[in-house]
Parts: structure tokens; C-alpha cells; sequence
């Protein structure tokens, strides 16, 4: 406590405790003048003074010098008082030092954490209990293409956000306050612009001091790009085991061609050999006969090798020489081929159906008539003994995707024999024109087009249906999609 002259800012007396705090003498006190303590300038103090005196000024911080040299930081609650007719400045001197370095301090970790905050590149942010934001950094800002002050006291709502991310971001927070611990989602949020980010959330409950939940305090990362690289990693990666699938089915294939090659061209040349030499030995014998017989042996090795040749090269030219795809509709494509076939048809008396209004497709035409072709032409020679034998061109879904089908009701194929009906010279029935290659280049055909081909058969006496998939015109994708539709 000090007692001061308003007029002169003498010290007039002190208690023992600001003797104490100012490490002088009550009689040294008492000669000193408070210009001397207080360290703002003259004219600051005594401006002082003269509102204490007038009652407008109660309060205030000054900083006091005590007498080792040091200045101390206090706060003065002082007041005029009248003693008879004269008037005194009575204050009361609390040395607030400690805590004004705390609260420095604190301000200072408060600024740098507000500029960590807003130099972070993640959006970093806190909400009270109901939801509205409480704080708000750079990052978040522009986003968002606002202003703290825009933000801070709403809700996502209240911000514009859709009403499903809404309930999206009420839900994580309703489990932060139900479990009490933090919580790491991600999300997808549209932004003002219209684009739509994915977002990396970690969600943390904020506790006040008797340890009850009183907001959350969250981190929002953009990992739009992350996504994006790690959704070309998996693209990639995919696209190499395919790669590498496809490598692998190549070498398998090219070892059964190698081997098929070899066996099937070496089974003429073998005949070609055996009969020359025989011819030899019948022109020695003079046996005209044996000669002509002989011969006409060598010139059906002959055609079966210049046969397999030719199935070998067209095989071969399958993908390597490709002419530019058009959209065509199945249904023409099927009616040209069953146009070329009409002899065999008609001799051997098959009544043929075709579904009308099939898709339209994006195909090498003419390579995509040799499928149809060599299906119909598969089923004229497999028909047996049907007596009324029918072949049905047509379409049906597989789900949303339309699969075309050839069926006949022929002798139909053993299951077990399925998948080796495509491999290249493969003949079930050896005494039946042909090399075998036939649905092998079926199936180049229509992999080549990216499209797959199986055939389904119950057994011998059941017919046979081979099912493939082509693929359709962009235009007429949606349009023709449902064409055909409930006819299987």
C-alpha cells in the first residue's frame, strides 16, 4: 500500500509489505517520489495522477522498479481520499510479474501454434458439442472460399454442405462422443468449385478440466491425389498380371502350336515318303495300277498339308492383319453368312432361325462372318441323324451384358472334351472333312475383338450351343442393349 501527494507524487507512507516488495526503508520510501518507481515516461505518470484525482482512472498496470535494479510488473487499484481539506492518491500494489510472463507466454505459444496452424497444408479445425465450428486455420479457409468469421459458430449445415455429408460428419462425431477416443475415416466432400475431394479425417475429443467431452478438434488431409496414384499403382499392376497372364497362355499356346505343327505336318510328309518309295518299287514292276493308286495317296497328302498350310496362315493373320472395325448389326452379319451357306443348308434340309433386332456391334466384319460361318457350318457337319435338324442364331443377357449364341440340335459334344474342341487340329470325329483348325480361328476371331467364347453341350444326342461375346457399337450400346431381350 502507498500513500501518495497527488499534486507533487510524493510518497507520503507505505506499509510493510511494500517495503518489503521494494527492498527500501519505510523512511527511504517515504523521501521518494513515485516517478521514481514507476518506469513510464513523466508525463505518462502524472497524467496518472491527475485521473486518480479526478476519479476517472481506477485501475491500471505500470511497470515498478525495486531497488536491486529489477522491474517488476504490477497492478494498481488506487482511488483519491480526503483527510480534513487535504486530498491524498491511496494504492493498493499487487505484483503481477509471474503471471503477465505466463499470459506472454501463453500468447506467444498461442501465435506460434495459430501460424503452424495456418501454414499446415491440411485444413485443421475444432467444433463445440453441437456441432458448430470453433476455430478455424488458413488451410480450412480456403477450401472452403471463406472467411474464419464466415465459418467459426455454424454447423456443416448451416455452411451448405449436402445433407448426406452432413449426416456423414454427424455420425463420426457421435462416435468420438460415444467411445471417447479418436478416430481416423475417409471421405468424400464436394467442394465450392464442384469438384469432389477425398479426404483423410482424424478426429479427437477435446476434454475440459473434469475430463467430460466438450468439442473435437480435427485434421482433414487432401489425398485426392494420393488416391488418384494409388488408383493408377493398382490399374498398373493389374494391367501387368494380365500382361502377364496373357504371356504366359501365349507361351502354353505356342508350345501346343509348335508341337501340333510339327505332328500334323509330319503325318503327310510321313504318307508322301512312304507312297513315293512304293512308287518306285511299282513303276520297277511295271504295275501301271499300283502306280495311279500310289500317286493319287501322295496328292491327298498333298491337299491335306496345302489345307493345314492355309489354316495355319489365316490363323496367323488373325489380329496381325486387322481391317478398320464398323458397327453392323449382328443380325446382318448372321443373314450374309447363312447366304453363303445356303447349298449345304438346303441339301441337307436345316431349317435356319435368326432373332431379328440384335445389337449392333464394332467388329471386323468379315472376320466376325468366319465365326458365324464356321459355327453353321460346325453344326451342319455335327448334325447326325436328326431328322429335322434346326440351328437358332441369337442373343440373351448374362447379366447386363448380351451374349450372342449359335445352337444347333446336332449330336451335341461330351463335356469332357469341351475345352479341347478349340485347340488348333483338334478333331473329335477323324473321318470328318477338315483340319481341325476351324474353332480354334473361331476363338482368335472373337479374342482378338477382346470378347470370349465357351461352348455348353449335355452330352452326345443333346446339341450343341457355342455362346460369345462381341464388342457393341458405343452409339448403339445403350439403345440395343435390351434388343433381343427374353428370347432365350
Amino acid at each position: 500500500m502507498l500513500m501518495l501527494d497527488p499534486w507533487t507524487g510524493t510518497i507520503l507512507d507505505v506499509n510493510p509489505a511494500a517495503s518489503a516488495f521494494y527492498g527500501y526503508p519505510r523512511d527511504v520510501l517515504c523521501t521518494m517520489k513515485i516517478g521514481e518507481i514507476n518506469q513510464l515516461s513523466p508525463e505518462e505518470v502524472a497524467r496518472l495522477r491527475r485521473e486518480i484525482s479526478e476519479g476517472s482512472l481506477q485501475y491500471f498496470v505500470a511497470p515498478h522498479r525495486i531497488s536491486d535494479g529489477s522491474v517488476r510488473t504490477v497492478e494498481i487499484h488506487s482511488s483519491p481520499i480526503s483527510v480534513g481539506s487535504r486530498q491524498y492518491l491511496f494504492s493498493i500494489i499487487h505484483d503481477i510479474t509471474d503471471r503477465k510472463k505466463a499470459e506472454e507466454a501463453l500468447r506467444e505459444n498461442e501465435e506460434r501454434l495459430r501460424l503452424v496452424n495456418d501454414s499446415s497444408k491440411d485444413s485443421i479445425y475444432s467444433y463445440d458439442r453441437a456441432g458448430r465450428f470453433t476455430s478455424a486455420n488458413r488451410k480450412l479457409c480456403e477450401n472452403m472460399h471463406m472467411r474464419p468469421d464466415q465459418i467459426i459458430g455454424k454447423t456443416h449445415e448451416e455452411l451448405g454442405f449436402p445433407r448426406e455429408i452432413c449426416r456423414e460428419w454427424d455420425a463420426l462425431h457421435s462416435r468420438v462422443y460415444t467411445t471417447d477416443i479418436s478416430l481416423t475415416a475417409e471421405t468424400k466432400t464436394p467442394m465450392p468449385d464442384g469438384a469432389v475431394h477425398d479426404y483423410e479425417v482424424v478426429l479427437n475429443p477435446i476434454h475440459d478440466s473434469t475430463g467430460a467431452i466438450m468439442g473435437i478438434s480435427g485434421i482433414t488431409r487432401d489425398i485426392t491425389e494420393r488416391k488418384a496414384i494409388e488408383a493408377e499403382r493398382e490399374r498398373l499392376a493389374r494391367q501387368r498380371e494380365a500382361l502377364i497372364t496373357d504371356l504366359e497362355q501365349k507361351n502354353a499356346e505356342l508350345e501346343r502350336f509348335t508341337y501340333t505343327v510339327s505332328h500334323d505336318l509330319k503325318s503327310p510328309l510321313i504318307t508322301i515318303r512312304g507312297f513315293a518309295g512304293l512308287v518306285e518299287e511299282d513303276i520297277r514292276n511295271n504295275d501301271t495300277a499300283a502306280v495311279k493308286r500310289d500317286l493319287d495317296r501322295i496328292d491327298a497328302a498333298t491337299e491335306k498339308m496345302e489345307m493345314l498350310l492355309k489354316d495355319l496362315l489365316n490363323l496367323s493373320r488373325i489380329g496381325r492383319i486387322v481391317n478398320p472395325p464398323e458397327n453392323v448389326s449382328f443380325t446382318e452379319i448372321a443373314q450374309e453368312a447363312i447366304e453363303l451357306l445356303n447349298a449345304p443348308l438346303k441339301k441337307r434340309e436345316v431349317t435356319v432361325t435368326i432373332y431379328p433386332d440384335m445389337p449392333v456391334v464394332s467388329v471386323d466384319r468379315g472376320r466376325v462372318r468366319e465365326v458365324v460361318t464356321n459355327l453353321v457350318e460346325n453344326a451342319i457337319k455335327f448334325m447326325g441323324d436328326q431328322q429335322h435338324p434346326e440351328i437358332h442364331i441369337g442373343v440373351h443377357e448374362d447379366g447386363n451384358r448380351p451374349v450372342f449364341f449359335i445352337r444347333d440340335n446336332g449330336i451335341g459334344i461330351d463335356p469332357r472334351y469341351h475345352e479341347r474342341i478349340f485347340n488348333l487340329f483338334e478333331k473329335l470325329d477323324v473321318l470328318k472333312e477338315g483340319s481341325g483348325a476351324g474353332l480354334a480361328i473361331v476363338k482368335r476371331i472373337i479374342e482378338v475383338h477382346g470378347g470370349t467364347i465357351r461352348v455348353e453341350s449335355e452330352g452326345p444326342g443333346k446339341g450343341t450351343t457355342f455362346l460369345f461375346t462381341l464388342p457393341l457399337a458405343l452409339t448403339a450400346e445403350t439403345d440395343t442393349h435390351n434388343k433381343g431381350k427374353g428370347r432365350e
